[in-house]
């Protein structure tokens, strides 16, 4: 074995077991030793371009290792592979790798390369020595073909982990035209979230109120602040005689992780203060008001 093979094979051991061609030219081999290698199975073509040693084991991240050599430059892995790469919870067996490329390339048995016209820095990020899409352009790719739950599904854990923001996303979405039909479903989930057409906070207080008024129940202290981890807090309404809370919430309320995790927090400190917390969103309110009356006057009764 000469020393240009013993390069490839070192660098091949560093890349999950795949070399490029251009990679064993600059280790010292030549064209017709390559070749001779091709032949003979020593290396074994996974791409056009790129080689699997013999003996090296077929793996996920060698496949995908042996596309960003084929590919090069102005590509990045996309689409359901990046969701999967990501650690989105519904991409966890995906058999196809894709891939986004700012050329034309051919078709590849396990493998499918979406043409784009341009792929931002901003839109790529590094997972294990990989450019992958970032969350927020893997979602924006996904939306196309995802029916709404899993796509509502996918956005609520972006967010949640905090791997994009709803500003990002309609900055993104509007770059490539809100108006399109197919990125219709994502368009009004980032709309929902950020408020959709529901009614303000102040509004939807207004309703709680006569609605309580309505069923006869013992008027609430609106607003009143209460020191809550070191912080001045505001509850919505506070029953003192019943130690009851009910918090009313709109569509933006929760609209960033941030404040979903400082809402938990306060529960959580008023939950050890001997507190009851309930919580009344605008949709609940339409649909369901009488349940929430009801719900309502049992919490009382209990605490009676």
């Amino acid at each position: 074995m000469g020393e240009g093979e013993l390069k490839c094979l070192r660098m091949a051991g560093t890349q999950h077991g795949v070399i490029s061609r251009k990679q064993a030219l600059e280790c010292g081999l030549t064209p017709r030793e390559l070749s001779r290698r091709c032949t003979a199975r020593r290396f074994v073509r996974v791409f056009p371009t790129v080689f699997r040693i013999e003996g090296a084991p077929e793996t996920y991240h060698q496949q995908l290792k042996a596309l960003s050599l084929w590919l090069g430059s102005g590509f990045a892995i996309s689409h359901r592979t990046a969701a999967r790469l990501h650690g989105f919870a519904r991409f966890s067996d995906e058999e196809v790798i894709e891939a986004v490329c700012t050329r034309n390339v051919r078709k590849r048995k396990g493998a499918k390369v979406h043409r784009i016209d341009s792929l931002d820095h901003r839109d790529v990020s590094s997972i294990d020595g990989l450019r992958v899409t970032s969350p927020t352009k893997t979602i924006l790719a996904l939306a196309p073909t995802l029916a709404e739950h899993d796509l509502r599904s996918m956005l609520d854990e972006a967010l949640r982990r905090k791997w994009t923001t709803l500003d990002r996303l309609e900055s993104a979405l509007k770059k490539v035209g809100e108006l399109r039909s197919e990125f219709g479903a994502l368009a009004r989930l980032i709309h929902e979230y950020q408020g959709g057409d529901g009614p303000t906070e102040s509004e939807l207080e207004s309703m709680t109120l006569e609605l309580i008024d309505m069923a006869g129940l013992p008027r609430p202290v609106k607003q009143r602040s209460v020191v809550v981890n070191g912080r001045v807090r505001r509850l919505d309404f506070w029953w003192p005689d019943f130690k009851i809370v009910l918090e009313v919430d709109g569509y933006a309320h929760h609209s960033s992780p941030r404040s979903f995790e400082d809402d938990r927090r306060r529960n959580n400190a008023l939950v050890t203060r001997g507190c009851l917390v309930l919580h009344w969103t605008w949709q609940l309110i339409q649909d369901e008001p009488e349940h929430l009356i009801e719900e309502l006057q049992r919490c009382m009764a209990r605490r009676a």
